[in-house]
């Protein structure tokens, strides 16, 4: 049970980019709305680590609407 909640978790987290390609956005589109509009973020909806940003699915969904069909 453990295993298969870590799995669905990690797949409600993506990289900048992976969400940048899933939504057909323009490269560095997120990270640039994420400089110039940090507070349209929820507290836990983005994080970096490293050099990576992270962002969750439901603030992808929220501001960007439904994952389009690949």
């Amino acid at each position: 049970i453990l295993e298969s909640l870590i799995a669905m978790l990690i797949d409600e987290v993506l990289t900048a980019k992976e969400a940048e390609d899933r939504w057909k956005l323009a490269l560095g589109q997120i990270r640039q709305w994420i400089f110039q509009t940090p507070d349209k973020f929820a507290q836990g909806e983005i994080r970096k680590s490293n050099r990576i940003w992270l962002i969750t699915r439901d603030a992808m969904v929220r501001h960007f609407g439904k994952e389009p069909e690949q």
